[in-house]
């Protein structure tokens, strides 16, 4: 569980992560990240959608299915298309090393 005091951090530096590796894999060809570690990004995501949704102002994470369900996370290529200036910034960045994940 993630503590209260944590969560909109925690949701902010993970949604941008995701929408960032997505950018950087899709469109740039170039990821920092193995595809094992991905996939436990976006599962971490998954199963924190409740905590997380609130938190997602560009729109990364999906809205629930209309049987109220919450949905997978969309794929890195759905996400790397909708990827807004801020984002695809520290991407960049990202890419160049003048920024870690951590």
């Amino acid at each position: 569980m993630i503590p209260k005091v944590l969560q909109k951090s925690i949701a902010f530096v993970s949604i941008r992560a995701f929408a960032s590796l997505s950018y950087l894999y899709e469109v740039e060809g170039e990821s920092p990240v193995t595809d094992e570690e991905f996939d436990e990004l976006c599962k971490f995501l998954t199963d924190n959608y409740e905590l997380f949704k609130p938190y997602d102002m560009n729109g990364y994470l999906p809205e629930r299915e209309p049987d109220g369900s919450i949905p997978k996370i969309k794929s890195g290529f759905e996400c790397a298309n909708e990827v807004c200036g801020l984002t695809k910034e520290y991407a960049l960045k990202l890419k160049s090393g003048e920024l870690t994940l951590i």
